[in-house]
């Protein structure tokens, strides 16, 4: 598992009392960006960034969208954990509450190492804490020490105590100081029984201050988010203030990092773990370039994936306007066949009815002539010259309704609400139709 702490997991104790062991990396204070920090961002990041701003803007708040940053908040907070140990859930598992919610129910189902009730409150602290970050952006609030101990006491808020090793190797549970700096020393044991040293207690008020006062002056100068944002993570976790618990808030701060520049969330996959665990080891040896790297990649993976909901988004609209302009030939042949039947419907009766498109009013709105048919009596027996009613399509219901006139406002109408029928419905246009015109007749007479 190697010895780094960057994960904070279980199986990465913390010792009670100094130990007369070797030291494998010894503590230094930390230090600042490298001289050349520009050439190791990532320059592809920005042109994306860019495109999925404008993407977005020209979607504006679809479902999608909404949908596909629900499920990475989720995909966050699952993960954190799993990569630190603090629970086991299969794949297939994490899928399902990926996209369907954190559901207790549905985490019951899987293959996991501990009951859905301890492990339901954990996911939904890291959930909740992962939504606070883009509160806190929001708020265009500087990142001070005060909110980092207030983003451990939240991600830890159901976590009561963590692994510690006595000095004869035995392993104890002590209860884990929340929001609060670390009280004893948190170096863990590589496999040969080596440690690796962060910093000592008495260092870390002084070494969190001068962490925020170096990214704040990043920020300040504008250093590109994935540097940034792995500088952040990586000093944070040499330092590793809090007993236990400090892989889940580098990661939340290097989160906050992308989200001021309208980038992604950061989220270290099970399966980029041992990249992860690599990419810190070698810049604890003074390199930072592969973290800046490995991190650069996982934003460039979301934009990919934010891009292709853009791309589906493209596509719907095209097959949307598709099938609107198929709904708009389909109407036009099924009131080109009204007017037929109804022609038909009245060369057999002792009546002379004329057909013609015009707009009316309806509820004081115009309706469209392409859709409106009205129907005048020329004769019918010894009634002459007045208006039946007709037909009528409403685009927003997507039903074809039978109409009556006002008797006292010829200007608007009537419609037969109930006798309405959607277009995929209508089967049998000629038999509805002349229900309908039997209907119009019946009313006609009925109102004079």
């Amino acid at each position: 598992m190697g010895h780094r702490k960057a994960y904070d997991g279980p199986d990465q104790p913390c010792y009670i009392r100094v130990m007369t062991i070797a030291i494998a990396h010894h503590w230094q204070p930390i230090t600042d960006l490298p001289e050349n920090w520009q050439v190791m961002a990532d320059p592809t990041l920005p042109v994306l960034a860019e495109e999925w701003r404008k993407g977005r803007e020209a979607v504006g708040d679809s479902s999608e969208i909404r949908r596909f940053n629900a499920e990475l908040l989720r995909e966050v907070a699952i993960e954190t954990g799993l990569i630190e140990g603090l629970y086991s859930i299969d794949r297939g598992t994490t899928e399902t509450l990926i996209r369907m919610g954190l559901i207790k129910e549905e985490l019951a189902q899987g293959i996991i190492d501990r009951s859905p009730d301890e492990i339901m409150p954990i996911l939904e602290d890291q959930h909740s804490a992962t939504e606070g970050l883009f509160d806190f952006v929001k708020q265009k609030r500087d990142l001070d020490i005060s909110y980092i101990k207030e983003l451990h006491a939240h991600l830890t808020r159901h976590q009561p105590s963590t692994t510690a090793l006595t000095t004869d190797g035995r392993r104890v549970e002590i209860p884990l100081l929340r929001g609060e700096w670390k009280a004893q020393p948190n170096n863990p044991r590589r496999e040969d029984g080596s440690i690796h040293e962060y910093c000592p207690p008495e260092h870390v008020a002084t070494e969190m201050d001068r962490l925020v006062e170096m990214h704040l002056a990043h920020e300040a100068a504008g250093v590109a988010p994935d540097v940034s944002a792995a500088w952040l993570h990586h000093r944070f976790t040499q330092i590793h203030p809090f007993q236990d618990g400090n892989g889940r808030v580098a990661r939340s701060l290097a989160s906050l990092v992308f989200l001021r520049a309208g980038w992604f969330i950061l989220n270290v996959s099970r399966d980029e773990r041992d990249n992860y665990i690599r990419a810190l080891e070698t810049a604890d040896a003074g390199n930072d370039q592969d973290l800046f790297s490995l991190f650069g990649k996982i934003q460039g993976e979301f934009f990919s994936r934010a891009i292709d909901v853009l791309g589906d988004l493209d596509i719907k609209s095209i097959i949307k306007k598709s099938i609107r302009e198929n709904l708009n030939h389909d109407i036009d042949i099924i009131f080109s066949d009204i007017i037929e039947v109804t022609e038909k419907y009245f060369k057999s009766k002792p009546a002379i009815v004329s057909c013609d498109h015009a707009s009316l009013l309806y509820n004081g709105l115009p309706t469209p002539a392409n859709t409106t048919i009205r129907l005048f009596a020329h004769q019918i027996g010894r009634y002459r010259k007045d208006y039946l009613g007709g037909f009528i399509y409403l685009d927003k219901e997507g039903r074809l309704y039978p109409y009556t006139f006002n008797r006292g406002d010829r200007s608007n109408v009537n419609i037969a609400i109930e006798r309405g029928v959607k277009l995929g419905e209508l089967s049998q246009l000629s038999g509805w139709v002349k229900l309908q015109l039997r209907f119009l007749i019946l009313e006609w007479e009925r109102h004079r």
